[in-house]
């Protein structure tokens, strides 16, 4: 047996398995390249009608709610107890302002600068609410002026304005006389006025000596006269 099964040429049967078996891998790796190729096209066109759902007033739709979504208007509603707090604030001196830390101590560099306006103009004394330490009054103060920044500055219980709005005033003078009229600072008069007029006042008061001593000297001299007269 060992013999015949040495004397058989075993070399065909064994490339005739080996092309057996290539074929099947081939078949089976197409079968496994046709399937991914269908999964690729079937997302695809899954892509391609979420597209198309998207480009229709659905999508306009969507769009709409991210808009709302994003844009924050006011994180909290302003309530009753806030508005009083902020009225009440307001009335509670001529001149009102609403900043970031203390005039002494501001806590951004709007405020600062506002601040600084305030007291070159003679506003010494400035009445304040800082911000920072009411999450409720910085909020609703923006919507109770309907202004969207802080600083702010009240006159009189009337909003007047932001710090764009106050600096244009300061730089233009519409601040210094609006100040001055509504009783806030008071005028001073120049001191080269008052120099002036003490100086005046001297001149003045020289002229009149001299002219009394001249008086005096005419009086005395008609007396001689009239007393050389009379011995005569």
């Amino acid at each position: 047996m060992n013999a015949l099964s040495s004397k058989i040429n075993l070399k065909p049967l064994v490339g005739l398995t080996n092309s057996y078996i290539n074929k099947n891998f081939y078949l089976s790796s197409k079968n496994i390249l046709s399937k991914s190729f269908k999964l690729s096209i079937q997302r695809k066109n899954i892509h391609l009608s979420t597209n198309s759902l998207l480009s229709s007033p659905i999508k306009q739709n969507i769009n709409a709610l991210n808009i709302q979504k994003t844009t924050k208007l006011f994180s909290r509603p302003l309530t009753k107890y806030t508005k009083d707090k902020i009225e009440k604030a307001i009335k509670s001196a001529d001149l009102f302002v609403f900043i970031k830390g203390t005039p002494d101590e501001p806590e951004c560099g709007f405020s600062f600068a506002l601040v600084q306006m305030l007291r070159v103009q003679g506003v010494e004394d400035i009445k304040y609410f800082d911000v920072t330490r009411d999450p409720m009054v910085r909020e609703g103060i923006k919507e109770y002026s309907n202004w969207p920044t802080i600083p702010q500055v009240y006159l009189k219980g009337e909003f007047l304005g932001g710090f764009d709005i106050i600096y244009k005033m300061h730089k233009n003078g519409e601040l210094e006389d609006l100040l001055h009229e509504e009783g806030i600072v008071e005028e001073i008069e120049d001191d080269d006025d008052d120099d002036d007029v003490d100086e005046d006042d001297e001149e003045d008061e020289e002229d009149n000596e001299e002219d009394n001593k001249e008086e005096s000297n005419e009086e005395s001299n008609e007396e001689q006269n009239n007393e050389k007269q009379a011995r005569n």
